[in-house]
This record gives structure tokens, C-alpha cells and sequence, in this order.
């Protein structure tokens, strides 16, 4: 694996390409993300986590670019300080001081709410869990989790990627109907693994913190996920079921306090901060929104098509050459070229002659073949 500028372009292209696929399917086509487009969060996901990891890949297919590409690099290369130091230099230090910040900001905010959470677990024998647990246990059908009653007016929702507890604040005044509504959003965040993806596009937003793509992604994700649970709640509701649906979303909005520890956490809430995606998920919850078929297997394709982009192509630069170094230079290819493998480092042999020496194999020569020298 080697790092290049190459795999920033194509994961930078690809989560533009995502944002608009999202955005097209959200305020666009208005299409609830039901069983058969959950696949694409997924994907999401596969995308983010190579953005983690910007490497070149031994079956990475590489196209080279003559114009664009090669300025940008003589950019970033440029030389300051009499050649001590390079724009590229600044950058990665820049990059990095502001990611180890924004990491270190989200592992306390989630050791902060771990730990506050947890002193407010209540025990199963208080009549607010009791009649939590029954309704989980009872009429959904899920064993195993913890009950934390806040003080604060807080949104209900969900903590813990491997030990779900269940918040849920002590001024909300909910019928058991509506405890249900709530119990039932939140379970479905962790049984469809969303606490995952949510910890997954935090990271991802830490180390690009600097990208504005990376962080309207994040938002878009969000509603996606909101507007997949409400899916899966009013699917076989009547329409007055679904208008008290509704009528608890805007309750819980209306009273509920900004707890900024949340913001940064691995949790999924109830009721988010944008007043946009509320607007959004209640207009989704009571229009009639017809799905079409073709339209699920164009977008499953498409999401394929860019999870397979962002793994096995990259974009590199490529430099001519100059005409009065070309007499002195050769093509190195696995038809007349190898490594003769020694002690320490490796022989380069072209049309079978010694062309030189290298410690390692050089980024861009891993395709030709290697020998190893024989004793006699």
C-alpha cells in the first residue's frame, strides 16, 4: 500500500457523488428508505471507512491525468524555505493537529455521556422501567437493555454499540402508546446497526474536518436513518395512527433541551437539533410517497457502482518528459525488467542488464517480477 493524492480525489469525488444521490432521493424523489434501500447505508459505510484509509492498493487501477492533476501536485510539492519545507508539509501538519483535536473532543463527549448516563440507570423495580421493560420485552421483543431516566428535557434515544440503555427524560408525561412509538424508534436504531454507522461518519468527520462535503454527508445520513425508523413504524398504520406519530415527533421537539454532549456521541436521538430534518420526516410521515421499483434498482446500482469506484480506481498525476532527458531514459516493464533479490535490497536488470540498485521496491514497480539470486 502506498499513500498518494490519488485516493483523497477519488474519496472526495465519491462522497460528492453520495451527497447527491442522498439529497436527489430525500427532497427530490421523497423515497423512504425501506428494506430494499437500507442496503445503500451500508455502503455508506464501506465508502467512509475507505476514506479512513487513503491508500493505493495492490489492485488499485490507476489512470493517469497530463493536465489537471500534475499542476496540483506541483502545488502541493512546491518548495518554501529555500527547499526545507513544502506546502504538502503544512498541510498534513495543519490536517493533523486538527484531527488529534476534534478525536480527542469526541472520546470525552462519549466518556461524558457514557459516564452520566450510566449514574442514571434506574433499577427494574422503578415503575418508569418496569413499564419500559415490559413493553421491550412483552410487545417488542428485545431482552436485553438498560433504562437511564435524565433530569434534563432530552430527546429519548439510544446509547451503546455493544450494551444498548435506553434515555429517556423524567418531564416527558408519555401514554403507554406513546412509550411504545419511542421504545420501538430507538430499539430499531441499534437492532439495524445504526449506533455503527453513526460512530463510523463521526470518526470519518473528525479526520475530515476540514471538508464542508464530509459534514453535509453527515447531516443527510442522519435524516436518512430518522426517515428509514419512521418508515418502519407507520408502514402499517392508519392515517390517524400516523398523525399521532406526528403529534409526538413535534411534542417531544418542542420541549425537549440541546444537550450538547450528544452532538458528538455514537447515539441516535428521538428528535435531532435540525429543525429541517423534523420539518422533513413529518412531511414524509403524512403525504402518501409511491415508490417505483426501477427507481430502488437504479439507485442500488448506482451505490455499487460508486463503493467499487472509491476501492479500485484512483486518479494519479503524470509528469512528460522533457525531450532532452528522453535519450537517457527507459521503460521498465514486466516483459524486460526484474529484481534480483540480495542480501540487503534488490538489483534492477532491463533487457538484462544491471541497471542499477534499491533498497525497496519503488511505489508504482510492485507488478515486476522478482528473482532471487542463485549460489553456485
Amino acid at each position: 500500500m502506498s499513500l498518494s493524492l490519488g485516493p483523497f480525489i477519488t474519496c472526495f469525488l465519491c462522497t460528492n457523488i453520495l451527497c447527491i444521490i442522498l439529497h436527489y432521493l430525500i427532497y427530490k424523489k421523497k423515497i423512504f428508505f425501506d428494506k430494499s434501500l437500507r442496503f445503500i447505508f451500508w455502503i455508506i459505510g464501506i465508502i467512509l471507512l475507505r476514506m479512513v484509509l487513503p491508500f493505493n492498493f495492490p489492485f488499485t487501477y490507476t489512470s493517469y491525468s497530463d493536465n489537471i492533476l500534475p499542476k496540483i501536485v506541483d502545488f502541493i510539492y512546491y518548495k518554501l524555505q529555500h527547499g526545507k519545507i513544502m506546502i504538502l508539509d503544512i498541510g498534513l501538519i495543519i490536517w493533523g493537529i486538527g484531527s488529534i483535536f476534534q478525536i480527542i473532543i469526541m472520546i470525552r463527549s462519549n466518556i461524558r455521556l457514557r459516564r452520566y448516563v450510566k449514574n442514571h440507570v434506574i433499577s427494574m423495580e422503578n415503575p418508569i422501567a418496569e413499564e419500559i421493560i415490559d413493553i421491550v420485552q412483552n410487545e417488542l421483543l428485545f431482552e436485553k437493555i438498560e433504562v437511564a431516566v435524565l433530569p434534563e428535557f432530552v430527546s429519548p434515544a439510544i446509547i451503546g454499540i455493544k450494551q444498548p440503555i435506553l434515555i429517556i427524560s423524567e418531564k416527558y408525561c408519555f401514554s403507554r402508546q406513546e412509550l411504545k412509538l419511542v421504545c420501538e424508534h430507538e430499539i430499531n436504531h441499534y437492532i439495524k446497526g445504526d449506533l455503527i454507522l453513526m460512530a463510523i461518519i463521526n470518526i470519518v468527520s473528525c479526520i475530515q474536518w476540514w471538508n464542508p462535503v464530509i459534514h453535509f454527508l453527515k447531516e443527510e445520513l442522519i435524516l436518512a436513518l430518522e426517515l428509514s425508523n419512521d418508515f418502519q413504524i407507520i408502514e402499517n398504520q392508519s392515517d390517524a395512527e400516523k398523525i399521532e406519530y406526528a403529534e409526538l415527533i413535534l411534542k417531544i421537539a418542542k420541549e425537549k433541551e440541546y444537550f450538547k454532549t450528544i452532538d458528538r456521541s455514537f447515539v441516535t436521538c428521538f428528535v435531532g437539533k435540525n429543525k429541517t430534518n423534523l420539518k422533513t420526516r413529518i412531511d414524509y410521515i403524512l403525504k402518501k410517497n409511491k415508490k417505483k421499483k426501477s427507481v430502488v434498482y437504479i439507485i442500488n446500482i448506482l451505490m455499487i457502482s460508486v463503493m467499487l469506484l472509491s476501492v479500485f480506481w484512483v486518479p494519479e498525476a503524470t509528469h512528460p518528459i522533457d525531450p532532452d532527458k528522453q535519450e537517457n531514459s527507459i521503460e521498465m516493464s514486466p516483459q524486460n525488467t526484474y529484481f534480483l533479490k540480495k542480501r540487503e535490497g534488490y538489483q534492477i536488470f532491463v533487457n538484462n542488464k544491471l541497471w542499477g540498485e534499491v533498497k525497496e521496491i519503488p511505489d508504482g514497480l510492485e507488478n515486476i517480477p522478482i528473482r532471487k539470486s542463485v549460489r553456485h
